[in-house]
């Protein structure tokens, strides 16, 4: 299952790409990618499962075009085991006095491999 998320996040402003995702709580056991980039430097990231933290509150990498979406050539993946029923959040907050845009790819492989 995968998805890209591009989205321009306002000066201030908060956005949980995840939301009404398809698989926001994933009905199987799998490893959870995502890959990121911005427009320019301010824009913070949390990724989280349920109560487990994945990604402490962390700078995205700058340096994107709107609308390019992120390889595991250009941006290192946040990788990580998901348990069936955990509600992921991958929350950006814009830090900076600008409009930023973000561009996110979300990749999810059930355990055991794609169908």
């Amino acid at each position: 299952m995968f998805f890209t998320f591009t989205q321009s996040i306002a000066a201030g402003a908060t956005v949980n790409a995840m939301d009404g995702a398809n698989f926001e709580i994933p009905n199987t056991n799998g490893i959870l990618k995502i890959n990121h980039n911005a427009t320019g430097t301010g824009i913070v990231c949390t990724v989280a499962a349920q109560n487990k933290q994945i990604a402490q509150e962390q700078p995205v990498p700058a340096g994107g075009t709107a609308g390019v979406f992120p390889t595991d050539f250009s941006a290192v993946p946040i990788l990580e085991p998901v348990v069936r029923g955990e509600r992921i959040s991958c929350r950006y907050r814009n830090t900076s006095g600008g409009a930023l845009t973000v561009n996110t790819v979300v990749d999810f492989t059930p355990r055991g491999g794609r169908r």
